[in-house]
């Protein structure tokens, strides 16, 4: 009895943290105005609301990476973890209010400076906030959830390890 009770809670959390946005897009675009500033790069996000509520503020964590699966932006210290250190995430910050239902596009520049090509950014977690609450939900993005939040992104793997300690 026990085991099934934390299985239905277990279920209501998934379903409750299932996809509170929904990104259509989430993609690097070239921000170089009147050719200026080669190589400089800007983040394009194109978003829907399908919580069920009203958003205050969303937050993706990311991190760059190139074509070999290796993080090239973020903190050069970061998060320590059993005895090693990650580079900690980007953040796009969106101020809201985010109406339930409707779709919204935001625009960050000059988040990179690089010539390298074919690198992406990669979603790591989605922190959002219901209007009428100071709360932050996290949610974590995996393999298994990556097309509950992003559709139209394939999945990437990389390394975000920057040192043994």
């Amino acid at each position: 009895m026990k085991k099934l009770t934390c299985l239905c809670i277990a279920c209501l959390f998934g379903m409750a943290a299932y996809s509170q946005i929904e990104v259509s897009r989430f993609k690097l675009y070239k921000n170089e105005p009147f050719g200026m500033n080669r190589g400089n790069k800007g983040i394009e996000l194109k978003f829907t609301n399908t919580s069920g509520k009203s958003l205050k503020y969303i937050n993706i964590h990311y991190y760059v990476v190139n074509k070999v699966g290796d993080v090239i932006s973020g903190n050069d210290y970061g998060i320590q973890e059993d005895g090693k250190e990650y580079i900690k995430a980007n953040i796009l910050s969106c101020t809201g209010p985010f109406e339930e239902g409707k779709s919204y596009k935001r625009v960050s520049s000059s988040i990179l400076n690089t010539l390298q090509k074919g690198i992406i950014v990669f979603p790591y977690q989605i922190e959002y906030i219901f209007m009428g609450s100071n709360e932050s939900h996290y949610i974590e993005i995996t393999k298994e959830n990556l097309r509950n939040f992003f559709p139209k992104m394939e999945w990437t793997e990389y390394n975000r390890y920057n040192k043994a300690l």
